[in-house]
């Protein structure tokens, strides 16, 4: 086979298969939605062996009392609300797949989320964010959260997203074929000129 034929011919499968997924990423402060906020905040997710952990990190909260940090997350039951309550403390629904680190008053949290309980990898899911700071006498908290047009408590408009790993699926026929047929023909009529 020739090998500029056989270079293309990988380079239409690696097209074809792969996930995309915001695991590694970080989210600045101006992709939050403040409520009263007087504090920043940044989340970096990051891929961790067979978990995917959040670290929400919290900037300018000196004076609070009493400051929050969850990670929303939806499936096909609902909600699901993992991180360090204001007021409940500590919230893991699920001790075998789920950890918080973090307590109240710090600025920085660490929330871990087993793959397998999102689905496994290639398995979609939807997450958000959501912060809170707190003092005594102040009965309306400041709090930001993201995505910024994320409508609180339900699952819209959350950050949909994909757990990364191998896929165990195997592509539909004509998404593997048909870019090879194209690339075979393309072959086909460069080697036709040549000759």
């Amino acid at each position: 086979m020739n090998t500029k034929l056989f270079v293309m011919l990988l380079a239409a499968l690696l097209v074809t298969i792969g996930t995309a997924s915001a695991v590694g990423e970080t989210f600045e402060d101006d992709q939050f939605t403040w409520v009263k906020a007087d504090f920043d905040t940044m989340v970096s997710t990051y891929e961790d062996g067979d978990d995917i952990v959040w670290v929400i990190e919290m900037d300018g909260i000196d004076g609070h009392w009493s400051t929050g940090a969850k990670v929303i997350l939806c499936d096909d039951e609902g909600i699901v609300q993992v991180g360090w309550d204001t007021v409940n403390g500590k919230v893991v629904p699920d001790e075998n797949h789920m950890s918080v680190s973090g307590s109240a008053n710090q600025d920085s949290y660490e929330i871990r989320v087993s793959k397998e309980y999102l689905g496994g990898p290639c398995a979609s899911f939807c997450w958000a964010v959501f912060t809170e700071a707190s003092w005594p006498g102040n009965s309306n908290s400041p709090q930001n959260y993201f995505p910024a047009d994320w409508v609180k408590w339900t699952s819209t408009n959350m950050y949909e997203d994909v757990v990364p790993g191998q896929c165990q699926e195997i592509p539909e026929f004509p998404t593997i074929a048909l870019p090879i047929a194209a690339i075979l023909g393309l072959a086909f009529i460069i080697q036709r000129r040549k000759d």
